[in-house]
């Protein structure tokens, strides 16, 4: 039987970083994507560091992270793009946990869909993965994008064209070429591994570029609110995670908390973190952001 002190005890944990946005481009303006590299070697060396203490536990002890998701946004774009992609990645590769990659607009913005994939090594832009009994869900909410790195000609660039120009049409504030949405195929799949998470009886938390609240938000995903819906139509969602607006953030809604990760690109701070730590009964994000400390309850 388990004493009081291991049921405090986390079961593991997990990093995230976001928009780390990098760019060897220090013309005016890019000084903060520039020292971007920088702050991500330091993250990652924390990271890879013992200093990573289970403070929200009441017997504090140190754990390494199991894996690292990044949330996309891993470079600015632009000519330099390609040799930029690599030098992120090169950092990356120096962290000792697995690496989880999630796809975002700026990663396209001088490559190709096909080329971002390959040097992340990604076969799929969507997938999912589990350990213990939580089922994380990676989403690509670039699918029907301007800016996805699609071919102009091809059906999810041409959806994106349609979709935004209605937007456009109806005012609406999120309607940005920055922004995107999920096509009909990766909506059938979420339905799908949603509704097998939750007859397995598992928790989930999904990963994904950009937000979907507020609804009165220029970041949010095209079609946040056809989303949302889906999310919340099963009661084994714990969280959404997203970065793409670099402030952090987040919001309750019908059982949900919807989280946005301070973009790294953005933060004064020598040492960026945020780091998940998961228990059997919560999980608990403590960042060098805003909000230092959330905590998201799983049972529910």
């Amino acid at each position: 039987m388990a004493t009081g002190c291991e049921m405090n005890r986390a079961k593991y944990t997990f990093a995230v970083v976001s928009d780390i946005q990098y760019s060897s481009d220090g013309t005016p303006g890019l000084e903060k994507n520039l020292q971007s590299l920088d702050t991500l070697q330091r993250t990652i060396d924390h990271y890879n560091g013992k200093e990573m203490i289970d403070s929200a536990s009441y017997i504090g002890y140190a754990r390494k992270p199991s894996f690292i998701v990044q949330l996309g946004d891993a470079i600015e774009g632009g000519e330099n793009a390609n040799t930029d992609l690599d030098k992120v990645l090169g950092v990356l590769d120096t962290a000792k946990a697995k690496k989880y990659h999630v796809l975002g607009n700026h990663d396209f913005n001088g490559l190709n869909r096909q080329t971002v994939m390959k040097k992340l090594g990604m076969k799929k832009a969507y997938y999912d993965f589990t350990k213990g009994k939580i089922r994380f869900v990676v989403l690509d909410t670039n699918d029907l994008s301007i800016m996805g790195g699609w071919p102009k000609a091809s059906t999810n660039y041409r959806a994106a064209e349609d979709m935004l120009e209605k937007l456009k049409q109806q005012g609406a504030i999120n309607a940005m070429e920055w922004n995107s949405a999920v096509g009909p195929d990766q909506k059938q799949w979420l339905k799908k591994v949603l509704s097998d998470a939750q007859k397995k009886k598992q928790k989930v938390v999904i990963f994904a570029h950009h937000p979907l609240l507020p609804e009165d938000d220029k970041y949010c995903l095209w079609n946040s609110g056809e989303i949302r819906d889906i999310i919340e139509s099963y009661n084994c969602v714990a969280a959404y995670v997203n970065g793409h607006r670099h402030e952090d953030s987040y919001q309750w809604q019908n059982g949900v908390c919807y989280v946005t990760l301070e973009g790294l690109v953005e933060s004064k701070d020598n040492n960026v973190y945020a780091v998940v730590w998961v228990y059997s009964d919560r999980l608990m994000i403590e960042s060098t952001a805003q909000t230092p400390r959330l905590m998201i309850p799983l049972n529910k």
